[in-house]
């Protein structure tokens, strides 16, 4: 997986109003280590972002703050979810088996597909908003 510098997000507000974000860059980091049991892969994404249409809203610093946890929130699950596919499906579209392999000694495929099985995923996003609509 990449870093992005562009795309867009859409998160529900707890008002049942929807907000967009604009997607301005990001930074995609793994981490692996390797128990008795099984192994653990902890991914952290940071996206830096700017909120794409607020209908003129000025957003308080606890607003933005609420909307923040939002994104992180939904990019978390959904990012989840897909692992579990992922893994459900025995694929694995994001290369985490190549990164494992490069911080590997003595990588062998067959047991990788086995370990695969019983990975342990742990998504941590963080989302910056560098700036909250337009404002007149």
């Amino acid at each position: 997986m990449k870093n992005v510098n562009h795309g867009t997000l859409e998160a529900r507000l707890e008002n049942g109003s929807y907000i967009a974000m604009v997607i301005v860059g990001s930074k995609l980091n793994y981490r692996f280590s390797k128990d008795n049991k099984s192994p653990k892969v902890t991914i952290h994404l940071t996206i830096k972002g700017e909120i794409l249409d607020s209908m003129g809203i000025h957003f308080p610093t606890q607003e933005q703050r609420m909307i923040k946890d939002r994104f992180e929130k939904d990019l978390e699950k959904e990012g989840m979810d897909l692992f579990q596919i992922f893994i459900k499906e025995g694929i694995d579209p994001l290369g985490i088996g190549d990164f494992v392999r490069s911080k590997t000694r003595k990588w062998e495929g067959k047991v990788w597909k086995l370990e695969y099985q019983t990975l342990n995923v742990r998504l941590i996003v963080k989302v910056n908003l560098t700036e909250t609509g337009i404002r007149k």
